[in-house]
């Protein structure tokens, strides 16, 4: 039987993730290669952690990347003959992981990341054709300028809430030394909060225009 790879209700997007889990490996430029585990995928972009390794911070390459990294991506999948060498782009570095991002013309590992679904059970949609294109004309200038302004208002106010929440746990943790994941967390969104609006903005801004 064919798992289910519709999301739940709070799950709900334009395109499922599918938790597959696969091997892979990062180039990281002028330090070295990373073996990573894929852990789930949509089109566009994919989840990767370091597994075993411990976190990021702790490894001696993958430490070394950031946001907006460009890095080579290498699989193979398991039992076949499909393989693929190719660039992503880091969207995100987390504690255990990466996001990673890639183009719609990465046809190639699109078809990989399928093949890799199918292989542990998924059903992957088949490609209907090419995008839609993107909207044009006053009404989607509108569309556009709209959905920029509540990010502008709305984005910040959801970082403050975000940081009352955290002030409030830390309050409640039994220790000192339970309460520094809280405290830091509240200094990471002080110091990159201008930048997690404007990383909003500019993934808003590419949808709209995809």
């Amino acid at each position: 039987m064919q798992k289910d790879a519709t999301p739940q209700a709070d799950e709900r997007r334009r395109h499922p993730r599918l938790p597959v889990r696969h091997a892979a490996s990062l180039d990281v430029p002028d330090h070295g290669q990373v073996h990573i585990v894929i852990e789930d995928y949509c089109p566009g972009g994919l989840f990767a952690s370091l597994m075993d390794q411990g976190a990021v911070a702790d490894h001696p390459d993958a430490r070394n990347v950031r946001q907006g990294d460009k890095l080579g991506f290498s699989i193979v999948v398991d039992d076949t003959s499909v393989s693929v060498q190719t660039e992503v782009t880091v969207a995100r570095v987390g504690a255990l992981g990466f996001g990673l991002a890639f183009g719609r013309d990465e046809t190639e590992l699109a078809r990989a990341l399928g093949v890799v679904a199918q292989k542990q059970g998924f059903d992957v949609p088949e490609d209907r054709g090419s995008a839609p294109q993107a909207a044009s004309g006053p009404a989607a200038e509108a569309l556009e300028q709209a959905a920029l302004k509540f990010v502008d208002e709305a984005l910040p106010e959801l970082l403050e809430a975000a940081k009352d929440e955290l002030l409030g746990a830390a309050g409640s943790a039994a220790s000192d030394v339970s309460q520094a994941p809280f405290f830091e967390a509240m200094s990471l969104l002080r110091r990159q909060g201008h930048e997690i609006t404007t990383e909003f903005r500019r993934l808003l801004k590419d949808h709209l225009h995809s």
